[in-house]
C-alpha cells in the first residue's frame, strides 16, 4: 500500500455538528471493501499541557506555572521504561517516549497550573494513559484519579487499573463541564486507600477547551498600518486600527512594538501596552499607534507586529506599513560657557572632559556628560592685557545619557576674557617687602620667629613653611635632615592665624643628632611643615620612618651605615666602611635625596647633603631646605673631603680635627655631621613661614590708573566716558593715580 501522508480536514467556519468521508484501500490488482470515517467536530480551543509525556524530570520542581508539582512527600519523578521491578517494568512507553512516572501511597500525585481562568459552561477534556505496575501488591486496588481543579472546586474522575495486564497501559479520556469560574489546573493521583499503590501514568495530551458561548476569536481591521515618522524625542503622529473579540474568557492586551507605543485615546494613556474590553463580547474598539518620543533614530520600525493576545484565544496581529516608518536626529545645540582668566595666569589649550558649557535641545531628560574645548590666541599667556579675550570652541561632545546618533550637534562657541586679579588681601605680621613682576606688586610677610597674620580683607595667599632642620649627630656621622618644605595655596578669612616657628634640631655629642621641630600657620585654614630627622652616629641604626618628620639624616659609618629614611621629605644618604676610609652620609634635602659617602684615599668624602627646594615667593630665587653634609673619618684634608650641605642651607660635615658646621636658620637647613674626634654635631638651622600674595597693579601703570579711576579691567582701546576718546590716550596724555575722573579732551588734530 503506498504511504499518502498526513490527511488534514478543515471545517468551515462556525460548523460544529458531525461529517464524514469514504475510503478504500487497493494494492496492484484489488480494491478493499468501501469504508467510512466518521468525524465529531467541536468549536473550541487548545490548553497546553507542560510536559505530558514526562520526558524531563519534575519531581523536585516547586513552581506550578512551569511544569507538575508534587501533591505528596512520596517519591515522584519520571523513570526510564524498563527499569527496575519497583519502577513498574513496563516494555513501552504509552506515548512512544522512553520515560513516564509512578505514583506509591496515599493520594500521592502531580498538578500543574494551565494558566487559564474558566467560566461557568465551559468544558473541558483531556486524555492520559494509567498503568499498573507488574510488582502491584496482590490485591491491590491500582486505581488512579484525574482531576480538573478551577479555584478551589475538584472535578474528578477514577481510572481503576486493578484488572489490567500487569506492566501494561489504559487509555483514559475525561471530559467536564464547569459548574464554576476561576483559575484552571490539572492533577493525577493515586485514588485514598489503604491498600491503592503503584499507579503509572504516561501521555497526558492538551487540554481541550470549549467556551460555554463558542470558541473565542480576536478580530482586528487596518493592517497593516500606514508609515511614521517623528523627529528623536517627539513621538509621531498617530495611526489607527481596530479590534473585537468574541466569547473573550478576559480582555485583549494590545502589545506594541520595541519603539511603539498604544493608548484607546488619540492624546494621552499611551504606553507599551493597553488592554481593550473584558470578558464576553467585546466590541469594535480603536487603538491608537504611533511612534515613542523614545524611539532611537536607529531603530528598526517596518514590518513589525502588533501582538493582540488573550486568555484562551489565539492571538493575532497587525503589522506596521514595511516601509517609511522613520525617526530623524533631533537639533542639539552645545554652547561654551563664557569664561575669565586672571591677568598673569595662564590657559592651557586644548582642554578635554571639560562640564563647561551648556547643551540646548536634549530629549527624554538626557545628559552629556563632557566636551573639549580649544582656546583661541589672545587671551591665553599670562602677558595678555586686561580686556583681551579668545574663543573658546567647544566639540567632541560625549558621556552623560544621551547617544550622538540621535542628535545634530552644533557647537557655539564662548569667550575668554582676562580680568583683573581679585580685591587684593590686607593683612600685617611679620616683616613686609614687596616686590613687582609683570605690572602687579606683591605683599611679602616673612616670619623668621613666632607671631600673628592677621588679615582685614581675606583673600587668597601663596605660602612657604620650612620645619626646622635635624642636627648632625656625633663620631663620623651623617648630615641632618632638612625640615619638610610646604608651599601652596590658602584662601585665608579677614580673621587672624598664628605662625609657629621650628627651631633645628641640636647636634649630638654622644649620639644621632636631635631631630627639628615644625613649623605652621594656623587659623580657619591650616599648614604644618615637619622638622627633619637627626643625623645617625657611626654604628646605630636609623630610626623607623615616620610621617612626622621631614627628610632623613645621612647614615653613620662602620656597621650600619643606612641613612634615614624619606620621612615627608627624602632620605639621608648613607655611611661607608673602607678599611681606614669610612665617611657620614649626607642628610637628605627638602628637593633630593643625601648623597652616600663615597670611601677612598684621594678620592673619598662624605655624603653630600640633599638639594633644598628653589623658590621664588619673595621675588627672588632662594632655595630651602638643603640636607646636612656627612663628616670623614680622618684629618688629612688631601686625602678624603668633608660632605658639603645642600643647597638651601644645609651645614657642612666636620673632620677629626674640625667641627661641623650648623644648618642655615629660616632656611631649615639640616646641621653637618660631626667628625671621629670634632665634638658634636651641627646645629639644624630654624624654619620660616613666607606669606604672599597681590597687594594691586605697580604704581604708575596703566592698570594702577584705571583702577584708581574706576574703570579696573577695560583695556586700553575702550572708552570708559564714551568721549570719543580710548582710556589709553587719556592714559598717556596726562594720566596718573591721582586723576580722581575723566575730563572730555579737545579734538585731536
Amino acid at each position: 500500500v503506498a504511504n499518502i501522508g498526513t490527511l488534514t480536514y478543515t471545517a468551515g467556519p462556525g460548523y460544529t455538528v458531525s461529517d464524514s468521508f469514504k475510503f478504500q484501500v487497493r494494492d496492484a490488482a484489488l480494491f478493499s471493501a468501501e469504508a467510512t470515517m466518521a468525524l465529531s467536530i467541536i468549536d473550541g480551543t487548545i490548553i497546553p499541557v507542560i510536559n505530558g509525556n514526562f520526558e524531563t524530570e519534575y519531581g523536585s520542581n516547586t513552581d506550578k506555572t512551569t511544569n507538575w508539582v508534587k501533591l505528596t512527600d512520596w517519591s515522584l519523578d519520571n523513570t526510564l521504561i524498563g527499569s527496575v521491578p519497583i519502577a513498574g517494568a513496563f516494555s513501552s512507553s504509552a506515548d512512544g517516549g522512553s520515560k513516564f512516572t509512578r505514583f506509591t501511597f496515599n493520594n500521592a500525585g502531580a498538578e500543574q497550573n494551565l494558566n487559564t481562568n474558566v467560566a461557568v459552561g465551559d468544558t473541558l477534556s483531556v486524555t492520559f494513559n494509567f498503568g499498573k505496575a507488574t510488582n502491584a501488591w496482590g490485591g491491590s486496588n491500582n486505581t488512579g484519579v484525574a482531576y480538573f481543579k478551577i479555584g478551589t472546586q475538584y472535578y474528578d474522575q477514577a481510572c481503576d487499573v486493578s484488572g489490567q495486564t500487569a506492566g501494561t497501559w489504559k487509555n483514559f479520556t475525561f471530559t467536564t463541564t464547569a459548574l464554576n469560574a476561576g483559575a484552571l489546573s490539572l492533577g493525577f493521583r493515586v485514588a485514598p486507600s489503604n491498600n491503592n499503590q503503584y499507579v503509572s501514568l504516561d501521555g497526558v495530551s492538551d487540554v481541550s477547551y470549549i467556551p460555554a458561548g463558542g470558541t473565542s476569536t480576536i478580530a482586528a481591521t487596518g493592517s497593516p498600518l500606514s508609515a511614521l515618522s517623528s523627529t528623536y524625542g517627539t513621538a509621531s503622529s498617530p495611526v489607527t486600527f481596530t479590534v473585537g473579540g468574541a466569547n473573550m474568557k478576559a480582555g485583549i492586551l494590545v502589545t506594541a512594538p520595541t519603539g511603539f507605543e498604544v493608548s484607546l485615546a488619540s492624546g494621552s494613556g499611551y504606553d507599551s501596552t493597553t488592554t481593550v474590553g473584558s470578558a464576553g463580547t467585546i466590541g469594535s474598539t480603536t487603538v491608537y499607534v504611533r511612534l515613542a518620543a523614545t524611539a532611537p533614530v536607529a531603530g528598526s520600525y517596518n514590518s513589525q507586529n502588533i501582538v493582540l493576545s488573550s486568555s484562551g484565544v489565539t492571538s493575532a496581529n497587525v503589522t506596521t506599513a514595511a516601509s517609511g516608518n522613520s525617526v530623524s536626529k533631533a537639533a542639539l545645540t552645545i554652547t561654551a560657557n563664557n569664561q575669565s582668566k586672571t591677568y598673569g595666569t595662564t590657559q592651557t589649550t586644548p582642554v578635554t572632559g571639560s562640564t563647561a558649557f551648556t547643551a540646548s535641545g536634549l530629549k527624554n531628560s538626557e545628559t552629556v556628560g563632557t566636551v573639549t574645548l580649544s582656546y583661541g590666541a589672545g587671551g591665553l599667556l599670562a602677558t595678555d592685557a586686561l580686556g583681551s579675550t579668545s574663543t573658546i570652541t567647544p566639540s567632541a561632545a560625549a558621556g552623560g545619557t544621551f547617544s550622538t546618533a540621535n542628535y545634530t550637534i552644533g557647537y557655539v562657541a564662548g569667550t575668554l576674557t582676562v580680568s583683573a586679579p581679585p580685591p587684593p588681601v590686607a593683612a600685617s605680621g611679620g616683616t613686609l617687602t614687596t616686590y613687582t613682576t609683570g605690572g602687579i606688586t606683591y605683599n611679602v610677610h616673612t616670619f623668621t620667629i613666632g607671631g600673628t597674620f592677621a588679615a582685614t580683607v581675606g583673600g587668597s595667599v601663596q605660602y612657604l613653611v620650612a620645619g626646622g632642620g635635624g642636627g648632625g649627630g656625633s663620631t663620623t656621622s651623617g648630615g641632618g635632615g632638612a625640615g619638610q618644605v610646604a608651599r601652596g595655596t590658602l584662601a585665608v578669612t579677614a580673621s587672624s592665624y598664628t605662625i609657629a616657628i621650628g627651631a633645628g634640631g641640636t647636634g649630638n655629642g654622644g649620639g644621632n643628632g636631635n631631630n627639628g621641630s615644625s613649623s605652621s600657620i594656623t587659623g580657619s585654614g591650616s599648614v604644618t611643615a615637619y622638622g627633619g630627622a637627626g643625623g645617625i652616629t657611626q654604628g646605630n641604626s636609623p630610626p623607623a620612618n615616620s610621617p612626622t618628620l621631614g627628610s632623613g639624616g645621612g647614615g653613620g659609618c662602620y656597621t650600619s651605615m643606612v641613612g634615614g629614611p624619606a620621612g615627608l621629605g627624602n632620605a639621608g644618604g648613607n655611611g661607608g666602611n673602607n678599611g681606614t676610609y669610612y665617611n657620614g652620609g649626607g642628610g637628605g634635602g627638602a628637593g633630593g635625596a643625601g648623597g652616600a659617602s663615597v670611601n677612598a684615599i684621594s678620592i673619598g668624602h662624605g655624603g653630600y647633603g640633599g638639594v633644598g627646594i628653589l623658590s621664588s615667593i619673595t621675588g627672588s630665587s632662594v632655595y630651602y631646605g638643603g640636607g646636612g653634609g656627612g663628616a670623614i673619618f680622618g684629618g688629612n684634608v688631601g686625602d678624603e673631603t668633608i660632605g658639603t650641605g645642600g643647597s638651601g642651607g644645609g651645614g657642612n660635615g666636620g673632620t677629626i680635627t674640625s667641627n661641623a658646621t650648623a644648618g642655615a636658620n629660616n632656611t631649615g637647613g639640616g646641621g653637618g655631621g660631626a667628625g671621629q674626634f670634632g665634638g658634636a654635631g651641627g646645629a639644624g638651622g630654624s624654619g620660616i613661614v613666607i606669606i604672599s600674595y597681590v597687594s594691586g597693579p605697580a604704581p604708575g601703570s596703566y592698570a594702577a590708573w584705571a583702577s584708581t579711576n574706576g574703570t579696573a579691567g577695560q583695556t586700553m582701546a575702550q572708552d570708559h566716558d564714551h568721549d570719543g576718546v580710548p582710556n589709553g590716550i587719556e592714559y598717556f596724555l596726562g594720566g596718573n593715580t591721582n586723576t580722581t575722573g575723566f575730563t572730555t579732551l579737545p579734538g585731536v588734530v
